[in-house]
């Protein structure tokens, strides 16, 4: 089976797995922007490094760049496509979600707002919000796809460019 299929897979049951413990843990923990930024990262970066390294141990030690590249940013694909999905469900049916997650964009807009010159009016419109407002939709499922998988593409090259190895022998580049 194609490494970055089998990688994404994991990847995604980890993610789910964790999401899951979070938000059993607890709600608000399940959303913190630190936490949430820290997994977004170390998951899928572990995957995609280990589908890598095995597609290079499979070429006999030695790849190139874009032999490196497909099974990393497959990687990345499949599990973000299965976490999305997750995610996605989870908060269409738990609107307690929703209210956790409107407090944390408040309280954030709230610490920043000196920054951004965000008027007490736009603040008080957020404050005032219907959690209703927040429900996900496809639409926003498809855009918060497209922007994970354009960076995606850039930790999948970055990830690539460490990994490939030149055949000192010049069987490959």
């Amino acid at each position: 089976m194609n490494r970055g299929v089998v990688n994404g897979l994991l990847f995604g049951g980890v993610a789910v797995a964790v999401g899951v413990v979070l938000y059993l843990i607890d709600k608000p923990l399940f959303l913190s922007p630190t936490l949430r930024l820290l997994l977004s990262l170390a998951i899928p970066i572990s995957f995609m490094v280990k589908a890598g390294l095995e597609k290079r141990k499979e070429l006999g030690g030695f790849a190139n760049f874009s032999e490196i590249i497909q099974p990393t940013f497959l990687t990345l694909v499949v599990g973000v496509i299965i976490f999305s999905i997750f995610q996605f469900i989870l908060m269409s049916s738990d609107v307690e979600l929703l209210e956790v997650q409107k407090k944390i964009a408040v309280e954030s807009l709230e610490s920043m707002s000196g920054l951004i010159n965000l008027s007490e009016e736009n603040l008080a419109d957020m404050k005032a919000m219907d959690v209703k407002e927040m429900q996900p939709t496809i639409k926003g499922l498809l855009m918060g796809l497209s922007k994970n998988f354009i960076l995606g593409f850039i930790i999948a090259a970055l990830i690539s460019l460490i990994i490939k190895r030149k055949n000192p022998a010049g069987g490959q580049s």
